[in-house]
């Protein structure tokens, strides 16, 4: 577990490294438009897939194997170098063959490895975004709060604690990052391509109901790709004309 946070930090720090050196030499004070779709009061929708895995989080994270990852996103460039988004995301991991599982799945009692279980992360999340550009490349950071559901199943069984009974299906508080980085299209200036590496955290720990185990924080780190479109906002609407009138 501690290699893959260390590996996810690291990947963290490079990109940040990268969009730190491209603003240093290249500085965006004076780009008040982008030669693209990229300008204040425009709107973005777009979407993305990726891998993602629990790099942090004890029992959600001990054996954690790699899986699909989804994230939408509606984003608002309120100037040049400030915006924000909202995201619906959902993402999954298994688990290796053989990893004891904390705690003994009333429903399949004779079960003592993490063979069959699933996690699963769901939710939206809502981030402050910083621009940079560089050449033909628009730079992001971005965090803010979120919401998750996160769902541990056994044979696509939601997992029951073995004392209290509660399921292990519920909904948290959280929080998320990202950084990206996008190349607009030059045949579809409004179209941009993105790869984004994101964190999510959600806050799970509940001693009460899980006395047993996956009782914690599930911290997920994810390599996405996909793109947006970017479209005015601002643009006024035609009247429609009045018959009679010229």
């Amino acid at each position: 577990m501690i290699s893959r946070v260390r590996l996810a930090s690291l990947a963290f720090v490079l990109l940040v490294s990268s969009v730190t050196a491209s603003f240093a030499q290249q500085s965006d004070s004076t780009t008040s438009v982008h030669p693209n779709g990229f300008r204040p009061h425009f709107g973005a929708v777009g979407g993305q897939l990726g891998i993602a895995d629990i790099v942090a989080g004890g029992d959600y994270a001990n054996g954690a194997m790699p899986r699909l990852c989804f994230n939408g996103s509606f984003r608002y460039v309120a100037s040049p170098h400030w915006g924000w988004q909202v995201n619906p995301y959902y993402s999954w991991v298994g688990y290796k063959t053989g990893v004891s599982s904390p705690i003994m799945d009333p429903a399949y009692p004779t079960e003592i490895t993490k063979d069959h279980y699933l996690t699963q992360v769901m939710g939206a999340n809502a981030q402050v975004m910083r621009f940079f550009h560089h050449g033909g490349w628009l730079w992001h950071i971005g965090a803010g709060p979120a919401v998750y559901r996160v769902l541990l199943e056994d044979n696509r069984t939601i997992i029951k604690d073995p004392t209290t009974f509660a399921r292990h299906r519920a909904t948290y508080m959280g929080a998320t990052a990202e950084i990206g980085a996008e190349h607009f299209l030059k045949s579809l200036s409004t179209t941009s391509l993105e790869w984004t590496a994101g964190w999510h955290a959600a806050f799970a720990k509940d001693d009460t109901n899980f006395p047993n185990g996956f009782s914690d924080t599930p911290q997920v780190f994810e390599l996405r790709f996909g793109g947006h479109y970017y479209f005015d906002l601002s643009a006024p609407k035609k009247s429609p004309s009045k018959p009679g009138l010229k």
